[in-house]
């Protein structure tokens, strides 16, 4: 049961190769849904990261696509997985440009020191 999160992340991984990717996403929501049960909170966010990334490369509405980034993003402030929050917030600075909004994404002070360190 501690490692469902991590077995499904990698089985939908490898089922995107046989099902359509909309197919697939589900599955992503029931690792999230299994690594929270777990307490494991980065194969939560990272559940949440390649779900997003698979609606992105399925052709979701962008708007979508922001708030899903958005509703990441502050998870993953919330459980100090600042790494993770980085990325998810590269991510949504191109979808503010692919819908011309131009926003830059807010950045937590614990992020701009990651980005500067590295």
């Amino acid at each position: 049961r501690e490692n469902a999160g991590e077995v499904i992340l990698i089985c939908t991984q490898v089922k995107l190769y046989v099902e359509p990717l909309q197919a697939a996403l589900e599955y992503h929501h029931e690792g999230y849904t299994a690594a929270m049960a777990s307490g494991d909170s980065s194969l939560a966010v990272i559940n949440l990261f390649a779900s997003n990334a698979a609606h992105f490369f399925a052709g979701a509405n962008l708007q979508r696509m922001q708030e899903l980034y958005t509703e990441a993003i502050q998870f993953s402030e919330q459980r100090k997985q600042l790494i993770f929050m980085v990325q998810l917030q590269q991510v949504q600075r191109t979808l503010s440009k692919l819908i011309g909004t131009g926003e830059e994404p807010k950045h937590s002070s614990e992020a701009v020191d990651i980005s500067v360190s590295n």
